[in-house]
């Protein structure tokens, strides 16, 4: 069964990822949240580059997915180019088995397309 990394700027997002994707594809594939101790703007560090290294290493990751938000309105070509950026240098530490996954308003919107997941896991109605 092939592993899919996945790194965003918080558990919450790449959990949310993961549950989306595992519904369609979670007899083929794990998914596995990485970097977890590593919140929102600490991605662009270049220590985080190291600890992405070993993350990839140690957990024999086929694909890694890199969940961030634009944190900006569409066409904010600055935010996207320091976006596309980040990708670019950390997918070279992966040997380019990266996927970049950008959305561009709020990850938080993905919530909505599986309220049910959602509301059992907060515990909320």
């Amino acid at each position: 069964m092939k592993l899919v990394g996945i790194i965003g700027e918080h558990p919450h997002d790449t959990e949310a990822v993961a549950n989306l994707l595992a519904q369609k594809f979670a007899n083929i594939v794990n998914f596995k949240t990485l970097l977890r101790e590593i919140h929102g703007s600490m991605l662009d560090s270049q220590k985080t580059k190291h600890l992405l290294r070993k993350a990839y290493e140690n957990n024999q990751a086929d694909v890694i997915v890199f969940v961030r938000d634009l944190d900006a309105f569409e066409d904010n070509r600055e935010k996207k180019l320091e976006r596309q950026t980040y990708f670019n240098e950390s997918n070279k530490v992966i040997d380019g088995r990266g996927i970049f996954l950008l959305n561009i308003q709020t990850l938080e919107a993905l919530i909505f397309s599986d309220i049910e997941r959602f509301n059992a896991f907060a515990k909320s109605e």
